[in-house]
């Protein structure tokens, strides 16, 4: 009867073990899951960040190269203007 115990607990134990290792594997599997989707999210919080940034740096070039292109305007119809005021003389 004893030994028929001990025998009995033993199993008991051995099982109590595998789950235990399952358990850790499980709980790994997710530490590990958690991490990718962390770094999913961390990435792609960036990526926002970096077209949100680049937006802004790109209305200030818009409004640059307009001011620019508005410039070379007034200055090209000042030249037609002495253009033309040479071809009357």
């Amino acid at each position: 009867a004893l030994e028929a115990e001990v025998k009995r607990l033993t199993l008991k134990l051995r099982e109590k073990e595998r789950s235990e290792r399952e358990f850790r594997r499980k709980i790994l599997e997710y530490a590990a899951e958690i991490k990718v989707w962390k770094k999913k999210y961390e990435m792609q919080k960036l990526a926002a960040a970096v077209e949100i940034s680049e937006s802004k740096g790109n209305e200030e070039e818009i409004s640059d190269i307009m001011e620019q292109l508005n410039n070379a305007a007034e200055k090209l119809t000042r030249l037609d203007a002495v253009k033309d005021l040479k071809l009357l003389q």
